[in-house]
């Protein structure tokens, strides 16, 4: 229904001078809005259209020194963090870390290049639950 609306309101403005631009700013919140064009020799126009809420999405992976582990064992590991435009990862970004096995590593930071390292050690008595 929007849309139909938009061509038609487009339609009728065909030669009309464009008075008024207005672009909605990236962080604007999602929800309806109005938009309300008034002038003194017309009747008020009111168009009611939707912005979605975007949240950029990251692309994380990770990496381990090997393929399998055995309880005891030394644990070295690479996050790498991308956003999905590929653009560089915000400086001073920090992530943590829980593993089944109950080791916690926190505020490990992310360097410039979007890689974060971390390591832990595989308790000698952990059994796989």
């Amino acid at each position: 229904e929007f849309f139909s609306k938009a061509a038609d309101f487009k339609q009728g403005c065909e030669g009309v001078e464009e008075l008024f631009k207005y672009e909605l700013p990236k962080d604007m919140k999602g929800g309806v809005y109005y938009l309300k064009a008034s002038d003194y020799s017309s009747p008020d126009s009111i168009i009611k259209f939707r912005v979605r809420d975007y949240h950029q999405k990251q692309l994380v992976s990770l990496d381990y020194s090997q393929e399998s582990f055995n309880p005891g064992d030394y644990v070295e590991g690479k996050l790498t963090l991308r956003s999905v435009d590929d653009e560089p990862v915000p400086e001073g970004s920090y992530f943590s870390i829980q593993t089944s096995a109950g080791e916690q590593n926190e505020n490990i930071r992310i360097n410039s290049d979007g890689f974060g390292y971390f390591i832990f050690t595989i308790p000698r008595d952990w059994k796989d639950t």
